[in-house]
């Protein structure tokens, strides 16, 4: 149903890539300019320069938000760490029991919330302050922390001056991966229906579970993508079209969904033993139809078409599929008002007709369910 390759540039290899060289190279000039200035630093404060580029490194993070939050999280758990250090060499010296319990309460300082993202960063700098300080505790303890401190600051202003563009490109291109594959799957279950019945082949029924990775892989994108905005000087003009990424995969679940259960009656109605869920020869062509006509419409909406709102202009071609789509499940409800079958045969066809008005109406109006903005301080 979605084809992958794993040299793509649609990738999550590439992807991944992509997105670790504009990290990589934020933190390789973080941690040259970190060290350049702390060569320049005099007195004893220059006697540990290597723990500048150390602190550059801990703050360089995806997103300017994540990086701001964790510079506070790295200065405070190294002078927790420090302090624990100093003490244990006040106690005990450098001894085995002082570094033991150092350790031990480093750990467990580590366990509150405000730590959480820079826990290990306590134990290490008691070891430190331990091990590399005894013999100028006063002096380390000035030059770790001015360093630190400075290497911090260096890298919070090499984020804020060249900050991570917003992941609004990779979010686009993985909601669009969802859209087509509900499309792909939708088309591939109209020409299961067009043959012979029941179906011979049956990898179409294992598809609809492709649908789960997409969906995460999808909530992922959008959260990163919104994440990557938030203090971001350069992401205020992607405001917009971070509610639009958000809307248009909203959609897509909501669709992703209704093709699954789709695709569920369908296997109920053609091999399972025991089911009441019969589809009328006569109805298999025009639910075909209905399912190739939808699929078509969902494939050529953009992420526009797929949001709350006013339609946007241009795409004639679109509002075409939508209307033959609804046309044809015009044709199929008419044909189901006429017939004279049983419920029994006409119970799954008018499932699968009640699931392919909502895709529609999905499709044609946005999400069903109000959701929220995702920058309400913003208005």
């Amino acid at each position: 149903m979605i084809p992958h390759h794993p040299n793509s540039p649609a990738s999550p290899f590439t992807e991944g890539l992509r997105h670790r060289m504009r990290l990589a190279w934020r933190a390789g000039a973080a941690a040259g300019a970190a060290w350049y200035l702390a060569t320049l630093v005099p007195g004893v404060l220059g006697q540990y320069p290597y723990y500048a580029p150390l602190g550059a490194l801990l703050v360089c993070y995806p997103t300017v938000f994540d990086s701001l939050r964790q510079s506070l999280h790295a200065v405070l758990a190294t002078g927790l760490g420090v302090g624990l250090g100093a003490a244990a060499l006040h106690l005990g010296g450098a001894q085995w029991w002082a570094v033991a319990a150092a350790v031990l309460a480093g750990i467990a300082a580590g366990a509150a919330p405000v730590l959480a993202t820079a826990r290990d960063l306590i134990p290490t700098a008691a070891l430190f302050t331990i091990l590399i300080g005894a013999t100028d505790p006063s002096g380390f303890m000035a030059g770790y922390l001015g360093q630190t401190l400075l290497g911090v600051l260096v890298g919070v202003a090499v984020t804020l001056v060249l900050p991570p563009p917003p992941q609004n490109a990779r979010a686009h291109r993985v909601v669009a991966r969802l859209r087509d594959g509900i499309a792909d799957h939708l088309q591939e279950m109209a020409e299961v229906l067009a043959e012979q019945w029941p179906p011979e082949r049956e990898e179409w029924t294992r598809h609809r579970h492709h649908f789960e990775p997409l969906i995460d892989a999808t909530r992922e994108a959008v959260r990163s993508a919104d994440a990557g905005r938030r203090a971001n000087l350069r992401a205020r003009a992607y405001r917009a079209r971070g509610q639009q990424l958000y809307e248009a995969a909203q959609t897509l679940e909501q669709l992703a969904v209704l093709v699954r259960d789709i695709s569920t009656v369908l296997a109920q109605t053609a091999w399972a033993e025991r089911t009441v869920l019969v589809l009328d020869p006569a109805l298999r062509t025009p639910v075909a139809e209905a399912m190739g006509d939808l699929a078509t419409a969902i494939r050529s909406a953009e992420l526009a078409h797929l949001t709350r709102g006013p339609a946007p202009a241009g795409l004639d071609g679109h509002r075409h599929h939508l209307a033959a789509a609804r046309d044809a499940l015009d044709r199929v409800t008419d044909r189901l008002d006429s017939q004279r079958a049983g419920w029994e045969d006409s119970l799954a066809a008018s499932g699968i007709v009640l699931h392919l008005r909502r895709c529609l109406d999905h499709v044609h109006a946005g999400p069903a369910d109000r959701s929220p903005d995702l920058h309400p301080a913003e208005r």
